[in-house]
This record gives structure tokens, C-alpha cells and sequence, in this order.
């Protein structure tokens, strides 16, 4: 049985007290071990001192046994932290050893749990868990692998099980997520909210059938619970015809293509260059893209719906 001994001794650095942050730092005291807090000196310190941690510096990080880097990862390769030969540096995410914007000299690993940072904590606390990917990236002390399986049990990140992936293996299946699923999923909604508009449906009706009901959200549920096959049988028969006698309807979309070319753009390093360069110039695109994405006429609708649906209904 796997225990936290490889840890015995070792002081924990978390740098950063974000989402990911506090839950880490909480989990992670919580488990017994000897935990640092190391942030810059604002509202993320106040928080956890407030939470009984003692603070300090980012550069102190350079100081521990294991370095809990959770910061955006465009922010990493810029921290003032130097490691030693003999520490281990775990990050959340496999992006900056993926595409070797973060190099220690030592053992480097990753811990990225398929959970969202206040859900760490809470799923820690009810003693449920969370499935973790896990890799090691770098094996300098021959101790990589026992302290990095030791820090994601220690967050609770083994209790359902552990995926274990390369840091370019996470990677490239987050952003392809983020970049390639998600942008069609968005493409495919405004169509279809386009097309129910043409038929005099009111806007209203369209995004409770589409969102704000919870339906596709339950369904999704089943398909985690009982799989995707399995969850058909709970839609009526005139569902069940409809949905598998047309899902051949796209096939003459070559989807596959599109998806390749923005992965490729993701595996070849294309994407974390453009996004260098982004953060280097201040971040102006991604201001852009954030003001036309959220703009106040669209935040103003969306909450006045939320409104007038009744925040039960919503969050029900």
C-alpha cells in the first residue's frame, strides 16, 4: 500500500494560493505534511495566513524538498525560483515540461487532477476523491516517481485512481479539449440557436433546451455513471430513432481534418510560441477576444434570463 513515507522529512513548497492553491496547500497539511505557502505579498497571502499557513516570498519556494508550482502556466517559466539538484517540481499541468518552458535541474513531475480547484478540496474533505493523471518527467535522484505518487495521494488524488500520462500526453489532450472540442461545441450551438430563431422559437426557450434546464448536463451524468451507450435507454423511443437514424447526417463534414491542423498547431510548438509572444505584449489579443466574448449587452441578457427563470430553476 502506498504510503507518504518517501515524503518523510521533506518540506512542501505550494506557490501560489489560487483554486488549485488552497486546495493543494489544505490537502496537503491535512495529510500530515510539512507545508509552505509562498506567494507574492496581496490578497492571495492575506488568504492564507488567514488560513493559518505561514507565508512567504515566491523565491523561498527555492529552498524546499518538493516545489508545488500552481500558477497559470505562461506565468511558471517567469517565477524567480531556482531549484536544487535534489528537489522534485510538480506541476498541475504538463504544458511547461511538455514544451520545455520549465527545466529544474532535478526531478520534475506532474500531478494534474481532472478537477476543478475548489473541488480538490471539497472532494478531499467528503473522502470521495478525484481521478489524477500522473507522470514523471525527469528522474534525477532515482526518487521521482515514490514523491510525486506520494504528493497526489496526499491531495487525495488516488482515492479513485490515476491516469498515467506523459507531460506532453496531458498536455496536448487539454488544449486539444480547449482548442479543437470546444470552439466546434460553441460553432455548433450558435447554429443551432440560429436555425431555432428562424423557426420563431424564443430565445429564452432555446437556451433553457440547450443549457439552463440542467438536461444535457444530467445527461452527461449518465454517461459518466452508466456510460454513453448504456444512458440511450433512458430517452424515449422517438429520441432514441431520432438520434441514431440522423447521426450520419454530418458525416460529409470533414471534422477530422480541422482537428488535426489545430493539433498539429498544438504538438509542433506552434501554439505555445503565439502564446509567449502573447504574454510578452501584454496580452492584447487575449483582451480582444475577452471583450467581444463578454460583452456587457450579452452579460446583461444572460443575467437578466437567469432572472426572470428564477435562480432555483437555474441552479436546481
Amino acid at each position: 500500500m502506498l504510503t507518504l513515507g518517501a515524503l518523510d522529512g521533506q518540506r512542501v513548497a505550494v506557490v501560489g494560493y489560487g483554486n488549485q492553491g488552497r486546495s493543494w496547500a489544505l490537502n496537503l497539511r491535512d495529510s500530515g505534511l510539512d507545508v509552505m505557502v509562498c506567494v507574492r505579498a496581496d490578497t492571495t497571502r492575506a488568504a492564507a495566513e488567514a488560513d493559518g499557513f505561514a507565508t512567504s516570498d515566491v523565491e523561498a519556494a527555492s529552498e524546499a524538498d518538493v516545489i508545488c508550482l500552481l500558477v497559470p502556466d505562461d506565468i511558471i517559466s517567469t517565477l524567480p525560483i531556482t531549484p536544487r539538484d535534489d528537489s522534485l517540481v510538480i506541476v498541475a499541468s504538463g504544458y511547461t515540461l511538455a514544451f520545455r518552458r520549465l527545466e529544474p535541474p532535478g526531478d520534475a513531475g506532474m500531478v494534474a487532477p481532472r478537477m476543478l480547484g475548489p473541488e480538490v478540496r471539497r472532494c478531499y474533505e467528503e473522502g470521495v476523491g478525484f481521478i489524477t493523471a500522473i507522470g514523471v518527467d525527469r528522474d534525477v535522484t532515482g526518487t521521482a516517481r515514490a514523491r510525486t505518487l506520494a504528493i497526489a495521494k496526499a491531495i487525495g488524488g488516488l482515492r479513485q485512481g490515476a491516469l498515467p500520462l506523459t507531460a506532453t500526453q496531458e498536455a496536448v489532450l487539454d488544449l486539444a479539449v480547449e482548442q479543437a472540442l470546444s470552439p466546434m461545441l460553441r460553432r455548433v450551438n450558435e447554429s443551432f440557436i440560429g436555425v431555432m430563431m428562424e423557426q420563431g422559437i424564443p430565445i429564452e426557450a432555446i437556451l433553457t433546451e440547450l443549457f439552463l434546464s440542467g438536461e444535457v448536463e444530467r445527461t452527461y451524468r449518465l454517461v459518466r455513471l452508466e456510460g454513453g451507450a448504456a444512458q440511450t435507454l433512458h430517452h424515449s423511443p422517438t429520441s432514441q430513432y431520432g438520434q441514431l437514424s440522423r447521426v450520419g447526417r454530418y458525416d460529409h463534414l470533414d471534422v477530422t481534418a480541422t482537428i488535426r491542423e489545430l493539433v498539429d498547431d498544438i504538438t509542433s510548438g506552434r501554439f505555445a510560441d503565439e502564446w509567449d509572444a502573447e504574454r510578452e505584449a501584454g496580452y492584447p489579443k487575449l483582451g480582444a477576444l475577452r471583450s467581444k466574448a463578454l460583452a456587457p449587452e450579452i452579460l446583461a441578457f444572460e443575467e437578466d434570463l437567469r432572472t426572470k427563470l428564477g435562480e432555483r430553476a437555474v441552479r436546481h
